[in-house]
Parts: structure tokens; C-alpha cells; sequence
């Protein structure tokens, strides 16, 4: 199947892709649409009420996140520089039902004092529960989604790391939303590079943020956060990690909507003399540098500011963090604050046949195997459910955006007793010049695009793409039966 990629993303003949297995070119039905849009426009419009007509642009995109079955919600940053001199923060709820309908709720926008000038800022999900029972030590209720951002923007004429959040229930609202000034950036409130503002905890552990970046001297500084009763994210600790450049980011293992395991992740920091170091946070919130450059930590790099390497989450104490220049990687424990289960220096690698599979998802796609450093299609990124165990033997089926267009699902197995990792794409749904016209009513169009799963089966895909000039969500269901379908025949 490898080999026939280029077909399949249509760089041959119009129909491009029929005679591969995993190319789904059925009708995935579209089951509704509905446009998300300001109070300046009516609800014929698409108009949302609590969306503040002033908040009319991105400045920046955060997240879909998901409260239940049927409920849902997005958040963005705007600024207006022409009317009021104000940044905003905006979540917009929207629910769908079991047969696909969307239904938009009521928006909540809040507002800076004044000033309108963003510097680096992150936008995004913050954690969520789509149980009936709260997580997270009790922090997290039940059927809750929260939406966070923060960076160094202006307030009251001066430059701070802001922090904004809040949290929608069931009832198709926001129910908590507020944000601070802080100070501008120093070693508590450390001024953002890459990545995003992540989590630790969250499932039965206590929840806590991460942000890694660099204070006013340009050291490197991990902070931990509270998580604040779903309201704006607020500071705990901190941790010098470098005296040396700017140039840092915390990611997560994605983790698929509906899962309550503790979350965990991994961040990068600039040591010195060219070379970036490599550290984890654990589920409990622990953070440990473990290895100070690329050189020491992979095999026959010439380079040690190389970081070419995803997160995978196998199980609640199983990830791995995979090099897909070198086609090695390192397994480990995140509910342990220890350091990888291989030696620094001696990673596991992927047997040479099992190579050609993953070079499949390299080759003239750029996107499908990346650097993560927190892009937008890094963040596209999670599982299609919660990965499962057989035996001995991880399963996770990862959605990720096909860099055309379209969207693909890579299955990544990894088996504890053989220490072998494999992958291979088992579903791709292309936009070829055969179906580009009606692939927003025959299958999702990715570009732009977040995901979530929607109905008392799950059988409901749910994208919400976004548009600017003047911003908009643009929401749409789908009758996901074949997709789930071809995912449940694969092997």
C-alpha cells in the first residue's frame, strides 16, 4: 500500500487513490451545517449572542473542545485596533444532537482594559470531562470543557502575560469565564516561544497547566499552574531548566476527547552551544530536565538542535516518543517520574521492515511526520478513541490531516514484548481534482479543521473550520458509519 501514496493524493489522474485499501471514496453524508459568526449578524446569519461584535478577527485560534456526547465549544483571541482598542477572548458552545443537528448556544466574550498589541500568545483547549462523574481529584466537574490562552499582550497600555480561561456545561453556555494581567514575563510568568499551555493530571490526579518558556533574561523556565476551578489559569511554580536563549515549548501526548486518563507531556529548552534539551512532566504534575542535547539523546545526529520527534500515548503508563528521521524511539512510564525506560543515547528502533511504512506518511507529505513545535496541524493531532491492549500489544489510531486537504487515520502499534513499533495508514479520505467541488458534503475538508466524534454511538464526525475577514466557525456534521467501519476492518 506504501507505495501508491502518490496516487492517492491525487497527483495522478483525476480520480487519484480508488485502488488502495485504505481510501475511502464513499459518500460520507453531510447530516447538517451551521455557521458561528458575532452579533453584528442576525441568527439568520449565523449570528451568535455573548459574541461580542467587536471581537470581528482571529488574531488567534484556539481549540474544539468537548463537554458530552452532545455538547461542544471553540474559544479565539481577536483584537480590534479600529472601533475600541481592546483584545478579546471569546468561547462559543454549540451542541449536536443525535441525528447530527447543530444547535449554536450563547457565546461569552471578555476584554483587556486597553491596547491591542500581541506578542507570542497561545490559544486552545484546556482540559475536559465528558463523564457524568467529576475527575481530577474532584477539580474537574462532570460534562465540563475548558478554553484557555495566554501570552504577553497589552493591558492598560503595558505589556503582561495574560491569562484567560474558562469552562461551558451542558446547558449550551459558558458558565465561568474571566482573565488577568499578571505581570510581564519573569520566572513565574515566563513569556511563551512554542508549543502550547498544556496539562499535566486530570484524570484521577490533581490538573495542573505547563507553560515553558523564558524570562527576562532569556533563561529558559518551566511553569506550573493551577487550574482554578475552570476559570483563567493560575500560577503555582516554577523551575529554572538553562541559563541560555530563548528558545523552548511544552507539548502534550494527545489523548482522544472522551478518555480520563491523567494527561503528561514533554518539553524542549535551549542548553547552550547549539543544543536543545529534552525533559518530561509526569501525570502528577513532576517536572525533570532529562537529557541536555539531541546529540546524546539519538543516534549519529551532526546536529544537536535537531527535534524531529512526535509523542505517542499507548496506554495510561506507555508512551513513546518517536524519531522519525532516525526511525528510533524511546519508551516510558509517565505516571513514574523517572527517566526513559532506554539509556539516553541507546534508543529502541524500528526494524528495517517495518521502515518502508512509516517513510510512506514522508514521502511528498510533509505534514504526516513533523517537527512538534505546536503548529495548528500538530494540534489536529489525537486519537480517534482511546487506544486499546491486547496482550501484549498497544493500539492507537491517530487522525491527522493529510497536508491536501483531506484527513488520514495512522495506527501505531507497539508490542511490550518484542519492543516493536510499527505504523501504516489504514483510512485516508483525499480531496482529489475528482471530488474537490463536493467534499464538504461528501467528507470532511481538514484544512483549517478540528475534529470531535458526536451521538450516543459516536457515529457523528464533527468538524468546525474557521475563516476570517469577518471570523466565522463553520461547523459540520457527518455520518462517520464508513470511516468506522474501514477503522474496524483494519488489521
Amino acid at each position: 500500500m506504501a507505495n501508491k501514496l502518490s496516487t492517492i493524493l491525487g497527483s495522478g489522474g483525476s480520480g487519484g487513490g480508488a485502488t488502495s485499501a485504505f481510501v475511502d471514496t464513499t459518500e460520507m453524508p453531510l447530516l447538517d451545517y451551521h455557521e458561528l459568526r458575532s452579533s453584528a449578524f442576525s441568527g439568520n446569519e449565523g449570528g451568535v449572542s455573548g459574541w461580542s461584535q467587536y471581537a470581528s478577527n482571529f488574531d488567534r485560534v484556539g481549540d474544539l473542545n468537548k463537554a458530552g456526547k452532545n455538547q461542544f465549544g471553540v474559544n479565539f483571541l481577536s483584537n480590534n485596533s479600529t472601533d475600541t482598542n481592546k483584545i478579546y477572548h471569546t468561547i462559543v458552545p454549540f451542541q449536536v444532537d443525535d441525528n447530527g443537528i447543530i444547535s449554536a448556544g450563547s457565546g461569552n466574550t471578555i476584554e483587556n482594559s486597553s491596547g491591542t498589541s500581541v506578542s507570542t500568545t497561545f490559544c486552545g483547549r484546556g482540559f475536559n470531562n465528558s463523564s457524568s462523574t467529576p475527575i481530577g481529584s474532584g477539580n474537574i466537574g462532570a460534562n465540563t470543557a475548558g478554553f484557555i490562552s495566554y501570552g504577553r499582550m497589552h493591558w492598560n497600555g503595558s505589556y503582561y502575560c495574560m491569562s484567560w480561561g474558562g469552562t461551558i456545561g451542558m446547558s449550551n453556555t459558558v458558565t465561568v469565564h474571566d482573565r488577568t494581567p499578571n505581570s510581564d514575563y519573569t520566572s513565574s510568568y515566563p513569556h511563551p516561544n512554542e508549543g502550547i499551555f498544556g496539562r499535566s493530571g486530570g484524570g484521577t490526579q490533581t490538573p495542573y497547566y505547563h507553560i515553558v518558556g523564558y524570562d527576562g533574561n532569556s533563561y529558559n523556565y518551566w511553569s506550573g499552574w493551577y487550574y482554578n476551578s475552570g476559570s483563567h489559569p493560575s500560577h503555582w511554580t516554577q523551575n529554572q531548566l538553562a541559563t541560555y536563549s530563548s528558545t523552548s515549548g511544552f507539548h502534550n501526548f494527545p489523548q482522544a476527547d472522551d478518555s480520563n486518563w491523567d494527561w503528561a507531556g514533554y518539553y524542549k529548552y535551549y542548553y547552550t552551544g547549539d543544543q536543545y534539551g529534552f525533559g518530561t512532566v509526569s501525570t502528577g504534575g513532576n517536572q525533570s530536565n532529562q537529557v541536555n542535547s539531541m546529540r546524546s539523546m539519538w543516534t549519529g545526529k551532526r546536529s544537536g538542535t535537531h527535534w524531529n520527534f512526535l509523542g505517542w500515548r499507548m496506554k495510561q503508563d506507555l508512551a513513546i516518543v518517536y524519531d522519525w528521521r532516525n526511525h528510533e524511539y524511546y519508551t516510558w512510564n509517565p505516571t513514574s517520574t523517572n527517566a526513559m525506560v532506554e539509556g539516553y543515547g541507546s534508543p529502541k528502533k524500528v526494524l528495517m521492515a517495518d521502515r518502508n511504512d512509516f517513510n510512506a506518511a514522508i514521502n511528498g507529505v510533509s505534514s504526516w511526520l513533523t517537527d512538534n513545535q505546536g503548529n495548528y496541524t500538530m494540534r489536529q493531532r489525537k486519537p480517534w478513541a482511546e487506544p486499546t491492549v491486547n496482550g501484549t500489544t498497544s493500539t492507537n489510531d491517530e487522525v491527522i490531516y493529510d497536508d491536501r486537504y483531506g484527513m488520514a487515520v495512522r495506527r501505531i502499534r507497539y508490542d511490550s514484548a518484542t519492543s516493536r513499533l510499527t505504523s501504516k495508514i489504514i483510512y485516508h479520505r483525499p480531496v482529489t481534482r475528482g471530488n474537490k467541488f463536493d467534499v464538504s458534503t461528501k467528507g470532511p475538508y481538514f484544512e483549517n479543521t478540528q475534529w470531535a466524534r458526536a451521538g450516543s454511538s459516536d457515529n457523528i464526525l464533527v468538524t468546525v473550520q474557521y475563516e476570517d475577514t469577518p471570523s466565522k466557525f463553520i461547523v459540520r456534521t457527518y455520518d462517520a458509519t464508513s470511516m468506522i467501519d474501514r477503522i474496524l476492518e483494519a488489521e
